[in-house]
Order: structure tokens, then C-alpha cells, then sequence
């Protein structure tokens, strides 16, 4: 068995590593560095409701953000693109009748559980079926 324990780990460490993490049990829908820092950064936006967490201004600071703790200069529309393309196809923003986008409301729900309980254990178990070399 691997096991790895990160101490006094801060939300945003622990957001990247949570989608890093997520990005291994995927086939098909990986989140690229850029997206899982994208998604990240619009997560962790302070005093937001989740149906606001999309809007232009949010959209500002996290560029900001991305700025700020990454080094990475791009722009709004940048990010609108990202989202509106990638994100949503991959199933990581989703898209209510209202046209108001949100993060997936599964991805949330345990993120929020690690946040309010301040710890979270995951284990993964990987089976693979393995055939000879052709």
C-alpha cells in the first residue's frame, strides 16, 4: 500500500492535489495544469454564492489570482473560453437552464466536505486487466 500525508496543507495545495489526484482516475476527461489551476482559483474566491462564482468581475480576480500565486498572465477571455470549451465538456462546469454555470455540484460536494472538516482521506484502488504484448 502508498501512503502519503500532507500536514498543515492550505485549501489551495489541497484543491490542486484534490483535482491532481482526480486527474488519475480519468481515461479520457484529464483536466490539463491550466484548467485544474483555472478551476482551482475560481473555487477558492472568498464570500461568493455559487450561482455569482462566473461573473465578469470574479472572472477578474481570478486572473489575478493566476497572477498573483502562478506567475500567469492571461485574460478574461481566455478564461471564458476555457470554461465555456474544455471545463464544460469535460463535465467539470456544468450549465443550468438559466444558462448560470457552476462547478460540478459532485466535485463540490466533496471538496466542501474536506473544507468544512478540515481533513479528507481518499483511497483509490486500481484493478487492471492485464494481456500479453501483441
Amino acid at each position: 500500500m502508498l501512503s502519503k500525508t500532507y500536514n498543515n496543507i492550505t485549501k489551495r495545495d489541497f484543491t490542486l492535489a484534490f483535482f491532481r489526484l482526480f486527474n488519475t482516475l480519468q481515461n479520457e476527461k484529464r483536466l490539463t495544469e491550466s484548467e485544474i489551476r483555472i478551476l482551482t482559483e475560481y473555487i477558492l474566491l472568498k464570500g461568493i454564492e455559487n450561482s455569482n462564482r462566473f461573473k465578469k468581475d470574479n472572472t477578474n480576480k481570478v486572473v489575478e489570482n493566476l497572477k498573483t500565486y502562478y506567475d500567469w498572465s492571461t485574460n478574461p477571455n481566455s478564461l471564458k473560453v476555457t470554461m465555456s470549451t474544455s471545463l464544460k465538456r469535460k463535465g467539470f462546469i456544468v450549465v443550468d437552464s438559466d444558462r448560470i454555470k457552476y462547478v460540478n455540484p459532485v466535485i463540490m460536494k466533496y471538496l466542501n466536505k474536506a473544507y468544512s472538516s478540515g481533513n479528507m482521506e481518499f483511497n483509490f484502488n486500481f484493478k487492471f486487466e492485464i494481456k500479453d504484448d501483441e
